[in-house]
């Protein structure tokens, strides 16, 4: 394999280990107050004109597990399925020659 494309998936690669090892919040928004609480602050302010969430240390790591799927769920949906086709529906219909499916 030439040296260049082992440069590319090398960096392909660790572009997206970053992805993935990436944190579900930035550090530098969250923020620990004096009496216990943590202070998330938003990136941008809500419709409502909010800016910073108060939670409680437990009720957070709750919020952010949450955020985490079930194992050995399939995250990614097809756009039959959300048509509310069975997956691939559409291969095991009998096509006709000459005609174009959209009738």
């Amino acid at each position: 394999m030439p040296t260049w494309r082992c440069r590319r998936r090398i960096a392909r690669l660790e572009q997206l280990c970053r992805y993935l090892l990436r944190p579900a919040v930035a550090q530098d928004r969250l923020r620990l107050l004096a009496d216990g609480r943590v202070v998330l602050t938003l990136k941008s302010a809500w419709t409502d004109g909010t800016r910073r969430l108060l939670f409680e240390p437990l009720t957070l790591l709750e919020k952010l597990a949450a955020l985490i799927p079930r194992p050995r769920i399939n995250l990614v949906v097809s756009a039959d399925a959300r048509r509310g086709l069975p997956c691939a529906e559409w291969t095991r219909r009998p096509r006709q020659r000459g005609r174009s499916l959209a009738h």
